[in-house]
């Protein structure tokens, strides 16, 4: 798949309040993950390049020094592209389509900014994760289980977390849910394993690309910025999407989603 590059990369500007780099140690090992909820909505129709746009870490994330990055981090970035879908009335016309590129520029505790180089390895919409922390039919699970984005199971009960074949892939502790991530291809995306123990949020250790987006679609996925286009409506991202966002090389110049 041939990705998408946002005309206004180039030249989005975006300000955020000075904070200090952090101490040794205070940075992301390539590979990590981060899950977070974004805390607004972003409406193509109505942003403009600059915008900010904000989330909030779900739960902790190691750092490379070892030491945790507490679940309610603040996550920055801002919009770098957004056009309007306007519909073309003629005959046989050909829809183009509208786009929505944001960029994940940092993480701050508050005293200290952590500067990411990331891309999404999986995104779900709000409807699609409320429907994951929903327990099945008390007829079909007296145990009160859930789903999680991608298809793991959640039982309260238990510390594992069970694959729908019954396979172990995860735990719970720290008070969320951490797996080794296996590879897999979903929604045209492409991710990667993981020999270490990562923070998967409401993912599952398999889940990959965009759950519960329907019109639209992932068109670039690389250097910390996601663009989604839709032939179909101008492209949103809903206040409660979840993200799950992997750390790649600072160096690196593409990741290994869109192939």
């Amino acid at each position: 798949m041939k990705l998408y590059v946002p005309a206004a990369a180039a030249v989005a500007l975006f300000s955020v309040t000075a904070l200090a780099a952090g101490p040794k140690g205070a940075s992301l090992l390539p590979g990590t993950t981060i899950p977070i909820a974004l805390t607004q909505k972003i409406d193509a129709a109505k942003a403009h390049v600059g915008d900010p746009i904000t989330g909030r870490t779900t739960q902790t994330v190691t750092l490379a020094s070892g030491e945790k990055l507490p679940k309610g981090s603040l996550l920055q970035g801002h919009v770098v592209e957004a056009s309007q879908f306007q519909f073309n009335s003629a005959h046989y016309a050909v829809q183009h389509n509208a786009v929505l590129s944001i960029q994940f520029d940092n993480i701050s505790t508050g005293t200290y900014q952590i500067p990411l180089h990331v891309y999404v390895r999986a995104m779900a919409a709000p409807v699609t994760v409320s429907e994951a922390h929903m327990p099945k039919a008390s007829d079909m699970d007296s145990l009160g289980t859930t789903t999680q984005v991608g298809g793991d199971l959640v039982t309260p009960s238990q510390e594992e977390v069970l694959s729908a074949h019954g396979d172990i892939v995860g735990y719970k502790h720290d008070g969320g849910i951490y797996a080794h991530l296996i590879a897999s291809r979903h929604d045209g995306v492409s991710c990667g394993s993981s020999s270490t123990e990562q923070a998967v949020g409401v993912f599952s250790a398999s889940a990959c690309g965009t759950y519960g987006f329907a019109q639209e679609s992932l068109a670039a996925n690389a250097n910390s910025i996601v663009t989604l286009v839709s032939n179909h409506h101008s492209p949103r991202i809903y206040a409660n999407t979840a993200i799950l966002l992997e750390e790649q090389p600072a160096t690196q110049a593409a990741n290994e989603g869109l192939k």
